[in-house]
């Protein structure tokens, strides 16, 4: 199992609803799927299915999208192949052992090929 480190754990400032369900395209070389899941993840695991077939194993990005409980919580994956990724939710245990945790949503982005990967810093101030 490979968990995100803890830059992706955060509590979201709101419930991003305005962003697309999914995308899939190529741009620059790149094969790319990026959306966001049902709120259905939680610590038994989610399968997301790509739509995309990828030519190989895609690099993966994700983060939570959803803050439904007073625990903070980590994402972790396993068995990512070029058709699905196992997407888990891991609760942290600072405060308590239990682990129970309730479903979650989660945005992601899943690429794979070779070319450039370019991104530009969002600052909403600067749109105003």
């Amino acid at each position: 199992m490979v968990c995100f480190g803890q830059i992706f754990n955060f509590k979201p400032l709101k419930d991003r609803t305005d962003c697309c369900k999914s995308s899939t395209r190529v741009l620059r070389g790149l094969q790319y799927q990026a959306g966001r899941t049902d709120k259905l993840v939680n610590r038994q695991g989610y399968t997301l299915d790509f739509k995309v077939h990828f030519d190989s194993e895609p690099s993966l990005f994700a983060s939570l999208a959803s803050f439904s409980s007073g625990d903070s919580d980590g994402l972790c994956y396993q068995n990512l192949s070029e058709e699905k990724v196992r997407i888990i939710l891991e609760e942290e245990q600072n405060l308590d052992a239990e682990t129970g945790h309730v479903h979650e949503i989660v945005d992601f982005i899943a690429f794979s090929g070779s070319g450039d990967l370019l991104a530009t810093v969002y600052e909403p101030d600067a749109l105003s």
